[in-house]
């Protein structure tokens, strides 16, 4: 049966233990047959010095180069512990960059046809819900799976 036809998994990449993730990406059965692009975005930020007409961007270009391949490995990495043989989709790994996260997921989503994007939320005031996965479903066509970080629960 198939859910969906292309799902993004939105990574987040600063977590110090990303284990809990590939278990939950394992558990995503509904996805052997799909599209699934990993996909992280790094925060960019962007800055005046003085009056100057040019905005100073952190990371610098070069870093970028640096930080997109480092990126990318960790998720071919994730890529390959969580697709089993049996997987027949289709995964691409993606590392953007952006002032505005949020806006630049939702900019991929949309650019890319997505049918699913599957965000993992932490839990906030009782709820396990952010700013982020609202964002992405109010600004998206695509529907939004929030799974449960289990590793924050306690």
């Amino acid at each position: 049966m198939k859910l969906t036809r292309k799902t993004v998994l939105s990574v987040d990449l600063s977590q110090k233990d990303l284990a809990e993730l590939e278990k939950s990406i394992r558990n995503l059965n509904f996805l052997s047959h799909a599209e699934v692009h990993l996909v992280f975005v790094f925060q960019t930020t962007s800055m005046s010095l003085g009056f100057g007409e040019f905005p100073y961007v952190f990371p610098t270009v070069e870093d970028q180069r640096v930080i997109q391949q480092a990126s990318e490995a960790t998720l071919v990495s994730l890529k390959e512990k969580c697709f089993s043989s049996d997987f027949t989709g289709k995964v691409v790994v993606k590392c953007l960059f952006g002032d505005d996260a949020k806006y630049r997921l939702c900019e991929y989503v949309n650019e890319h046809g997505i049918d699913l994007v599957v965000m993992w939320a932490r839990e906030k005031r009782g709820l396990f819900e952010s700013s982020f996965t609202n964002y992405v479903g109010r600004h998206t066509d695509a529907n939004v799976l929030v799974i449960k970080q289990r590793a924050h629960l306690r």
